[in-house]
């Protein structure tokens, strides 16, 4: 009785700190949707890219100081741009897919407990439970980047092939993995594990799946190819193989310890308890769960290895070990008694461990009021303004936007030819003096320093108006260069 008793208790505060996650999330997208600068600083230039669907041009050509791509496929782009046809260009057409894709993988991920375990509840309590890691993955779901998307894609393709027994199902799973792939490249790494449980377990179903990926794969690349002039395949395949990234050697531990088992200790140990249980009982349910869990856990830790894998490429994972939970709880629950009152204890503590406030996640009103004063003074400028981190920002001053400090520096990483040519044309545009004001924070090139011919062409000044212009997104605009007097540029 007494067990019984807790276990209610137990279950009522759960679903009330579970569907807080919720509410808060919804409460912090209301706010940041519409916010005119990036939450993040690669957001512009994605934003850019999308600008540039809309604008008719290629996303794919030769490295070039006006415009680089990052190493990423198109279709989010794309998808964003027909967005913007209906609520014009800028920030908010990729943050509404981003939002609309999240409410769809939060959808997925109840779905699929729903439909394994028959229990509404454990279903939600998946859905929360991945709703609530927003905070620890970055506040990455509304953002305009194409995480969101590309996880929605990978859980739908997930769904199709654990429930489309059908030929035809089994071409829309492997259209919907070229999918997740045409967004995001890391698809090919989660979705491995999954290719041989289709060959293990579908084998009828096998050649559509695979028939139905190979030939979107065949027909993107070379339609890419042939309007880019041959540069799609050089961003999206050759860079990414030749990048020298950064190994970062403490996360090939901490992933585990920290990024998984200091956010989400119960759902792990969940996880790998139920999946121990589940091959005794049904081992064609288990061979797939843990093969969809080896793939995304496989995915989030080869990207989070590099020193640019930030808290987003987490996502995968926490959305594996949500099912996983749901499914886990829904089973243990079910014996009842103890048990089921000290799983939903460990329910309720990984719950509160997530608690976060969503106050702290808007953008304040003096972070409009600092991103308007940096627009106006980039307004004010007459002529040509290089702004390599925030490049957005002149656009906004309506203005030519320029590349991403970030996407030279992988260019130079991964390619010494393009990469010296990269840095010799920006050299010969500093030393034209092509930009009327040349706008840095602390740090701008990780890859090629042109600080020193900056300092013999430009001169730092420190405009009252640029002073405590810290705003949501953005570090200080801690140096404002202008080209020097003739006579003391060559003195």
């Amino acid at each position: 009785m007494v067990n019984a008793r807790l276990s209610d208790f137990f279950k009522g505060t759960v679903v009330a700190l579970s569907a807080w996650s919720v509410a808060a999330y919804a409460w912090v997208t209301l706010f940041r949707l519409g916010y005119p600068y990036q939450l993040e600083w690669l957001e512009g230039a994605l934003a850019d890219e999308t600008l540039r669907v809309l604008e008719g041009k290629s996303l794919y050509g030769p490295p070039s100081l006006d415009f680089l791509p990052f190493f990423y496929t198109p279709l989010y782009f794309f998808v964003s741009a027909a967005f913007s046809k209906i609520t014009g260009d800028g920030f908010l057409p990729l943050r509404l897919v981003s939002v609309l894709s999240s409410i769809g993988f939060l959808g997925l991920i109840g779905w699929l407990v729903k439909k394994e375990t028959g229990k509404t509840y454990f279903a939600f309590l998946a859905a929360f439970l991945m709703a609530a890691t927003y905070k620890v993955c970055g506040s990455w779901f509304d953002m305009a980047r194409l995480d969101s998307f590309f996880l929605f894609l990978t859980l739908a393709g997930v769904c199709l092939i654990r429930f489309g027994h059908s030929q035809g199902a089994a071409a829309a799973a492997g259209s919907c993995v070229f999918l997740a792939f045409f967004t995001k490249q890391t698809a090919l790494v989660l979705f491995a594990p999954l290719a041989v449980y289709v060959l293990l377990r579908r084998r009828r179903q096998a050649a559509f799946f695979f028939g139905s990926f190979a030939v979107c794969f065949t027909l993107s690349t070379w339609l890419m190819n042939r309007f880019s002039g041959g540069w799609y395949s050089y961003y999206v395949f050759d860079l990414p193989r030749r990048h020298s990234g950064i190994l970062v050697q403490e996360r090939f531990l901490s992933f585990w310890t920290q990024d998984l088992g200091g956010v989400l200790p119960v759902a792990c140990v969940l996880s790998a308890v139920f999946l121990v249980r589940l091959a005794r009982r049904d081992g064609d349910k288990a061979l797939f769960y843990a093969l969809t869990l080896a793939g995304m856990l496989a995915g989030s830790w080869i990207t989070r290895l590099h020193d640019g894998g930030s808290s987003n490429v987490l996502m995968p994972a926490f959305a594996a070990l949500s099912v996983l939970f749901g499914m886990a709880a829904a089973d243990f629950t079910s014996r009842g008694g103890f048990v089921a009152a000290a799983v939903l204890g460990l329910c309720l503590i990984q719950s509160l461990s997530l608690a976060y406030s969503p106050k702290q996640r808007i953008p304040k009103k003096i972070d409009y009021e600092n991103g308007r004063r940096v627009v106006d003074a980039i307004g004010a400028v007459r002529g040509q303004v290089y702004a390599p981190r925030f490049g957005y920002l002149p656009r906004l001053a309506h203005k030519k936007t320029y590349a991403h400090r970030a996407a030279m520096d992988d260019v130079v990483r991964s390619d010494a030819l393009w990469g010296a040519r990269l840095c010799e044309e920006m050299k010969q545009a500093i030393g034209e003096r092509r930009f009327q004001a040349i706008f840095l924070d602390a740090f701008v090139f990780e890859s090629c320093n042109f600080q020193d011919a900056i300092d013999s062409q430009y001169e730092a000044v420190s405009p009252p108006q640029l002073k405590e212009t810290k705003f949501w997104g953005e570090k200080d605009v801690s140096f404002l260069y202008v080209p020097k007097a003739i006579e003391a540029a060559h003195g």
